[in-house]
């Protein structure tokens, strides 16, 4: 597999993608990176994490930005207007993960905590250390960080993949 890659200028992402772990981008870029929507590539910032691609809205084509939300800002450690590398990656199946709670919050979660991140994080891509938002009706966005990939790398959640939340 041929990997591509652009620069392109951080930019807040649109009010609906936030904690979809999404990146959208104009037309051109897809075609730059021979990338389709719905795939899988890495933003990298300071460090790297990988997103789901999709088209940004037609007025936003020609901007050059990648469009990311606070979530995906904080996992490659860009602001908003800073020049990020957008590239492809291969990815594979998630066999287990370990999440562990963000910055030590405290919250019990019960046994269908899991259920709930497999069902909001379904076919979504993560690596070690991102922090993923769990939406709760309790809590609002609870931010997970991930601890744990096997195999290493970047990864895509699927039905059978084993979670376990740290201290549950």
């Amino acid at each position: 597999m041929h990997h591509y890659q652009t620069d392109l200028t951080v930019a807040e992402a649109y009010e609906d993608d936030v904690g979809r772990g999404i990146a959208r981008v104009g037309p051109d870029v897809l075609l730059e990176t021979n990338v389709r929507p719905g795939d899988v590539c890495l933003v990298v910032g300071e460090y790297s994490s990988p997103v789901k691609v999709w088209r940004s809205e037609r007025e936003d084509w020609e901007s050059g930005d990648v469009y990311l939300d606070e979530f995906a800002r904080v996992n490659i450690q860009a602001e908003v207007g800073t020049e990020v590398t957008f590239k492809t990656v291969e990815t594979s199946e998630a066999e287990r993960i370990i999440l562990n709670c963000y910055r030590g919050i405290g919250i019990e979660f019960d046994s269908s905590a899991v259920d709930m991140i497999k069902k909001q994080w379904l076919k979504r891509p993560v690596s070690i250390g991102d922090v993923i938002p769990v939406l709760s009706d309790q809590h609002g966005a609870i931010p997970l960080v991930i601890g744990h990939i096997e195999p290493d790398g970047e990864s895509v959640i699927r039905d059978d993949t084993e979670i376990r939340i740290n201290g549950m």
